[in-house]
């Protein structure tokens, strides 16, 4: 009675709430608190009832909605998951979300998921996202699995369900590739009806989720500009940053898109950053655009933080923004956050300010800041802060020096790129550090086969320019040059052959290789790297006859472009007897023009131009003037030079003034003054004079308090000296007094904890480093070992470890004690001793097994630090700790959080490899470390975040979290990312599923650059892009390129491996695939199935049969017993591709799979099908045992095994009834999902086949039909060939070629292609030659764009065609073929080609009607050309022709008649 009176109350709530103004209804509050006490006893039904009520009615009261929520989490296992499933959505709904119910309504449907269904899969992971519930991987996998199942109502699936399903998936980390592309194809064809919100939901969730769908992105990007005027202005901003991480290419929308938002601006300063960092990630932000963004965002700036700052300022140089307002603005806000700058920040602000102009406002505030944290930059960041604060600042060398020291200690970790921004920093700056250009010319040398021609000249250019010389470097560089000159820009080419020449060097071997490469481009070169070419090769100290021709040819050339301007030098330094010429020349040729330099080059201390356009050079040198052979060799070239300019060179020798005037009067006839030299005044080198007696008094000083320094350590005690910290020479007498202590202690028979306590003093001295005359002491301690105690070995055997002590007959010794004593020492000493032998690199298994015993018998005495240590010592002494000490270690590290967070990251690594080692897994822990790990990431070296990378990969802890961050770490390091750690590095985030794929490209694009330096590198990198879809053709290409001459050293699985992924990523480069084909010709004999498989395919794939056809199909069947089901349909398919004679090979294949077919899955029926298809020839009982086997899985057959199995079938001619009639239903019942391109072959397979059955084909017309206005020409043509030939009277088939034949000529799809191959009968061969002859414009056997066969086509002036159709008269036609020429013409006609059709008894009487219809053939009616015909051969039939073409048609249809009543 009671639960009847809750159940009206429930249907009353019902009612109430079904009122259309239903919206709070406080009479109904008594009633509700009354039913609550008895909510137990209620169906799930009226509690569905009930909060879906009470959801609607808005109800406020959280007392009530946990009430029910606690009533249902006690009743979970008695609802139905249907209810379960809409409470949910009832307590999402009204926005009261219980996680306790929630969480238990997961664990049921974890425990039974097949009680899921698609539509109640997407409600319930909605309403757990809206309650704020995380579902895990396990759960989620369950709900796409539900929905997969229900294709139908996955599509009818609401668009919120599907976008809350994928965002759940993402920030799970689930990955689910069938449902995120079924889903894609859901939303492709929802799109157009789809709010603006949604659309920008769409592009934001898909973008996040990495998951590119080129038809999702462009159906999507075609719904948004039809919606655009309505597009929301606060959504603009995350659409295009969903659309940037699509990798969108519409860049005209985008650039739509940001006018939009331009109109009113940002309302927050994060939407700036998204549109200007997603236009400039794809490359669509251009100055204009750009200038826009910023005069509408001038007043988020200040609200910008610092990583924002920096990324848009990178984007603003990038597209070249001319915003002054805008960037000034930027500039000061960044000077006032330098300190919230990260060191990859500074790196793009530094570069940014550089290219803007900013240095009136960065100028100083950056390089100062850059100078105070100096040391959070890496090796490659500190090469690129030198470049940018050398463009940045005013005074560079204030703060060049600091990174210059900062840089010198990692100098041999610099990549050619950093060595090139050094240079470049030097030559701007026009100083440098001698040490660090000493190393950096050491590191050059080592690398000088990886220097690219930029390098090259950059470093060349600026050793030139701090006039610094280093003939070893610059040798090494002349080689690199000579043999890299083809592939130097121009300007480049100019650049290095001056700074070569500049720097003394006159070598042949770089100068000649230039000047041959100069002339064989100097044709097309440039004025200004020509002129730079030729002050080079004028001033070498080289006779080379390509240096001639090159500065012949360019005067020429120069003379024929009228490069012949002057240029005023007035910076030009002068003697003053140059200056005094000068101005007497001046007085006496006032025309005279000083300090000028030649388009060319050259240049002119005097010159005077002539009427003509020539000029005079005049150039006055002291009469007493000596010149070396160098000199003089490089005044004649000059000169000569000059001269094939067109420009005349005077030289006179002067005593004084008077003596230039009166040269001047002889030359010139008018009274006169002299003139200058061309060459700068030589710079005088400075002189650094003796020091003075206060210099010399200071340095006294300072060796005075040196001395005292060391004097002072001497008188020390040895306890005192432990805790100082030195140099090495005041420590050194010290330590030979502590020896011989040490040797007179043992003498006098002390006791040997003595001797600890010293060995321990000596080794804390700064320079310990071997102690030879500690060996016989210690030696003769070792015999008393048992007797010391446990602090004292401790003391003992850290001394040794930090001596580095190699002597392991010591180690061994003391081992065997510690073992032998092991239970009277204290655990925390065992852990320090452990500790010390792992330092030491001194293993001693027998020892450790003991102290595990120790551990594992008493593990709470140890604490956090202790148990990692000793875990890391296990670990690099080889012994693997079973899963009971590690346990024990998990425990005691976790009860203490505090000390595991100030762990030192190689304990938490080797804590997670032996775990992994051993196959333990602790959640919590490592849940706790994965915490840590990201807390720490910023703070680690490239070298430790790649070994990171590599245990939390090979130990399988995918955690979003510390992927995200561990990936923004290696982000930031990328440039100092150690080159032979990079493969490790990509090989272990393909193993933590890393979706960052631009990371990917950005690591594998750094490795190639040097290449491999093991073949299992190029394994790693390979592969690990390929597993997570990140390899491209070009990016494989690179790496081909940079791994060819590893080939040879590939084990067999690595081929395997590598052929399989340079298969899915479609790679081109042919040398490195046959090179691969050829490796795995030799090792055929080696391969597993598995890899005999993954060859084949991948050879089929990548063209490789020349060189795999025989050799790997022969050891498929060498070893067929090998194979399973899952892997023979796949490797039957791809031998029939690779081999050029399958049927060899296909029938021992055959007969390994019939066994197995009981096992078969539909895609291993999809894969024998198509090994049918290609090969032409089967095997009559497996054919019939793959029948009844797909009969048996029918249901579960999806689009593409129907598609080609249907077409094997129809292609072998094989008429099994009840298979095509079976294959018929499901394609029936699946057709909405078959792509396009499989609807349009299944339909002509069916046909092809003979199987006219209205259920398939009616379905495939009708599905056609919706698809006809966006579907491809290639599908349409084999549709409409299906539908012409079929058997079949359907109104879907009909309006579909009327549809179809209507686009066709909307799209112009209405071309002709020559079909020669086409078979003919001698009486159709007889007419086609005849009416050539009559009509030689007529077109024989052409097949129009969409499928039908044309015998005789004649062109249309307007683009038409007439088919002119030629059958025997005593032809006798079947109903069918009698239906389908009916078909073919009609949709002929639609698509605008007519027909026409003769029945015709011999060629007489086929020249009469063509006489008749055509007229003479002179008078013909057909055009070859499109070009107009004249108007006399295009006139109208006469009234002849046409009563005969009456009379033709008459006969025609008498003929018809006739025929039809002879059937």
């Amino acid at each position: 009675m009671a639960a009847r009176r809750c159940a009206k109350v429930a249907k009353l709530v019902k009612l109430a709430a079904a009122e259309p103004a239903a919206s709070g209804h406080a009479g109904l509050q008594p009633s509700v608190q009354r039913c609550l006490g008895r909510l137990q006893q209620l169906q799930g039904g009226d509690v569905v009832d009930l909060t879906r009520s009470l959801a609607r009615l808005r109800w406020r009261d959280g007392a009530i909605w946990k009430e029910i929520g606690s009533t249902v989490t006690q009743k979970v296992e008695e609802m139905k998951m249907a209810e379960l499933v809409q409470i949910a959505g009832a307590f999402s709904q009204a926005t009261q979300p219980d996680a306790e119910m929630l969480k238990a309504m997961m664990g049921r449907v974890k425990a039974d998921p097949s009680s899921l269904r698609c539509w109640s899969s997407a409600d319930f992971i909605f309403s757990l996202q809206r309650a704020g519930v995380k579902p895990d991987k396990q759960l989620l996998k369950a709900a796409a699995d539900a929905m997969v199942k229900d294709l139908d109502a996955l599509k009818k699936t609401k668009t919120f369900y599907i976008m809350g399903f994928v965002d759940v998936s993402l920030k799970a980390g689930f990955f689910h590739q069938g449902i995120l592309s079924l889903l894609s194809e859901v939303m492709v064809d929802r799109l157009e009806s789809l709010r603006p919100h949604d659309l920008s939901k769409i592009a934001l969730t898909w973008g996040q989720t990495s998951c590119k769908d080129d038809a999702l992105v462009k159906s999507l990007c075609t719904a948004i500009r039809s919606n655009l005027p309505s597009f929301p202005k606060n959504r603009i901003s995350y659409t295009v940053h969903g659309l940037s991480m699509l990798d969108c290419t519409d860049k005209s929308l985008l650039v739509d898109l940001v006018s939009a938002w331009a109109t009113t601006g940002p309302e927050e300063s994060i939407d700036v950053v998204h549109i200007i960092c997603g236009l400039a990630r794809l490359g669509a932000l251009d100055a204009s655009l750009c200038d826009q963004i910023a005069a509408c965002s001038l007043q988020s700036v200040p609200h910008l933080n610092a990583r924002s700052i920096a990324r848009i300022l990178w984007a603003c140089s990038q597209s070249g923004c001319t915003h002054v307002e805008f960037l000034e603005s930027l500039g000061r806000a960044a000077s006032q956050k330098t300190a919230e700058f990260s060191a990859m920040d500074f790196c793009d602000i530094s570069y940014a300010g550089a290219k803007l102009s900013l240095a009136p406002i960065l100028g100083s505030c950056i390089p100062e800041a850059i100078v105070e944290r100096v040391s959070d930059f890496t090796s490659t960041q500190l090469a690129c802060m030198m470049y940018t604060v050398s463009r940045l600042s005013d005074n560079p060398g204030k703060y060049l020096a600091v990174l210059e020291r900062a840089i010198l200690p990692h100098v041999s970790t610099l990549t050619p790129l950093d060595l090139r921004m050094i240079c470049l920093a030097w030559a701007k700056a026009r100083t440098s550090d001698r040490n660090l250009m000493d190393a950096l010319a050491s590191q050059a040398t080592e690398v000088i086969d990886s220097l690219d021609p930029s390098t090259i000249n950059s470093i060349a250019w600026a050793y030139s320019e701090v006039k610094v010389t280093n003939l070893d470097l610059f040798k090494l560089l002349g080689v690199r040059c000579a043999a890299t000159v083809t592939s130097f820009p121009n300007r480049e080419l100019a650049y290095i052959a001056f700074a070569f020449v500049r720097a003394g060097i006159h070598h042949e071997l770089p100068l000649t290789s230039i000047a041959s490469e100069a002339l064989n481009r100097v044709a097309k070169m440039h004025p200004v790297p020509c002129a730079r070419l030729a002050r080079a090769f004028i001033q070498a100290d080289l006779e080379s006859p390509e240096a001639i021709e090159f500065l012949e040819s360019l005067a020429s050339i120069a003379r024929e472009n009228v490069w012949t301007g002057l240029i005023l030098r007035p910076q030009l330094e002068r003697t003053d007897f140059q200056k005094q010429c000068a101005q007497t020349v001046q007085e006496f040729l006032p025309s005279i023009l000083v300090n000028q330099s030649h388009q060319m080059g050259p240049l002119l201390s005097l010159v005077l131009p002539q009427c003509d356009g020539s000029h005079l050079n005049l150039e006055l040198d002291p009469l007493d003037l000596q010149l070396s052979r160098l000199d003089r060799a490089v005044r004649t070239r000059r000169d000569e030079f000059l001269e094939d300019l067109g420009v005349q060179v005077l030289r006179l020798k002067v005593r004084d003034q008077d003596d230039l005037r009166y040269h001047l009067l002889q030359i010139f006839g008018h009274p006169a003054d002299p003139s200058v030299d061309d060459s700068p005044a030589e710079p005088q080198a400075l002189e650094v004079g003796p020091l003075d007696e206060e210099a010399v008094a200071m340095c006294g000083h300072v060796w005075s308090e040196m001395a005292m320094a060391e004097k002072d350590f001497l008188g020390r005690t040895a306890a005192d000296l432990n805790a100082d910290s030195c140099t090495a020479d005041v420590w050194k007498p010290w330590r030979s007094a502590c020896v011989q202590g040490l040797a007179g202690v043992l003498a006098a028979g002390s006791n040997y904890e003595h001797v600890a306590k010293l060995v321990k003093s000596a080794a804390a001295a700064p320079a310990a480093s071997g102690h030879a005359s500690l060996q016989p002491s210690v030696q003769r301690c070792l015999g008393r070992l048992p007797q010391l105690q446990g602090s004292d070995v401790v003391d003992l055997t850290r001394s040794l470890a930090r001596l580095r002590w190699k002597d392991e007959a010591t180690w061994k010794d003391i081992g065997s004690a510690v073992t032998q004593k092991v239970e009277e020492l204290k655990v925390a000493e065992l852990v320090k001793v452990a500790g010390s032998f792992s330092v030491a690199s001194q293993p001693n298994p027998e020892m450790l097994k003991v102290v595990v015993g120790r551990l594992k018998a008493d593990p709470s005495s140890l604490h956090s630090w202790s148990w990692a240590n000793f875990i890391l010592s296990l670990q690099r002494a080889a012994v693997k700790p079973d899963k009971q000490l590690l346990k024990a270690a998990a425990d005691a590290i976790l009860k203490d959080k505090d000390s595991l967070k100030r762990l030192k990251t190689p304990y938490i690594m080797g804590f997670v490899d032996a775990s992994f080692c051993a196959g333990f897994s602790h959640d919590a822990m490592f849940r706790l470390l994965s915490v840590i790990m990201v807390e720490h990431m910023e703070r680690l070296s490239p070298y430790e975040l790649t070994k990171v990378a590599l245990t939390w990969g090979r130990a399988t802890c995918k955690d979003d979290v510390l992927l995200k961050s561990l990936c923004q770490a290696i982000h930031h390091n990328l440039p100092s990312i150690p080159k032979n750690r990079i493969s490790y590095t990509i090989h272990s985030l393909s193993l933590l599923d890393c979706k960052d794929e631009r990371l990917l490209v950005d690591l594998a694009s750094a490795w190639a650059t040097t290449g491999p330096d093991e073949s299992i590198q190029v394994l790693h990198v390979i592969f690990g892009l390929a597993r997570l879809r990140a390899l491209d053709p070009v990016l494989c290409d690179r790496i081909a390129a940079c791994s060819l001459q590893f080939v040879p050293n590939f084990e067999a699985r690595a081929i395997a491996t590598i052929l399989w992924a340079c298969s899915q990523s479609g790679c081109t480069h042919v040398e490195f695939l046959e090179s691969l084909g050829e490796a795995a010709r030799r090792k055929a004999a080696e391969f597993s199935a598995a890899e005999l498989c993954n060859v084949s395919c991948a050879g089929a794939t990548l063209s490789l049969a020349p060189i795999l056809e025989s050799c790997i199909p022969a050891a498929v069947v060498e070893r067929v017993s090998e194979f399973d089901g899952f892997s023979l349909p796949v490797t039957m398919h791809a031998v029939t591709r690779l081999s050029n004679n399958p049927g060899k090979y296909l029938p021992v294949l055959e007969l390994a799979a019939l066994p197995l077919v009981p096992t078969l899955r539909p895609p291993d029926l999809k894969y024998i099908a198509m090994a049918w298809a290609e090969a032409d020839a089967f095997d009559s009982k497996l054919m019939d045992a793959v029948a009844s086997r797909a009969i048996q899985l029918i249901d579960s057959l999806d689009p593409s095994t129907v598609n080609h199995m249907v077409r094997a079938l129809s292609k072998l001619r094989i008429a099994d009834v009840h298979l095509f009639k079976a294959l018929g239903v499901q394609c029936a019942s699946t057709v909405s999902s078959f792509p396009t391109r499989e609807l349009g072959h299944i339909s002509l397979a069916f046909v092809n086949a003979g199987i006219h059955h209205e259920l398939p084909l009616t379905s495939i017309a009708s599905e056609a039909l919706n698809r006809v206005a966006k579907m491809h020409p290639v599908p349409g043509t084999r549709l409409a060939r299906a539908f012409i030939q079929a058997d079949l009277e359907s109104p879907e088939a009909i309006e579909f070629l009327e549809s179809l034949a209507s686009i066709a000529r909307e799209n112009g799809w209405t071309s002709l292609i020559p079909r020669p191959q086409l078979e003919r009968t001698d009486f159709q061969k007889q007419c086609a030659q005849t009416t050539q002859e009559f009509l030689p414009s007529i077109l024989v056997n052409q097949s129009h764009q969409m499928g039908p066969l044309l015998s005789l086509v004649l062109p249309h002036c307007d683009g038409s065609h007439l088919n002119l159709e030629l059958d025997p008269l005593d032809l006798q036609l079947s109903r069918l073929d009698r239906a389908v020429r009916t078909r073919r013409d009609q949709f002929l006609e639609d698509l605008g080609v007519q027909v026409l059709r003769l029945k015709v008894r011999d060629q007489d009487d086929l020249r009469y009607h063509l006489l008749q219809i055509f007229g003479h053939p002179a008078d013909p009616t057909v055009y070859d050309s499109p070009a107009e015909p004249p108007a006399s051969e295009v006139g109208p039939l006469d009234e002849g022709a046409v009563a005969m073409c009456g009379h033709v048609w008459n006969e025609m249809e008498s003929g018809r008649v006739q025929h039809e009543s002879l059937l």
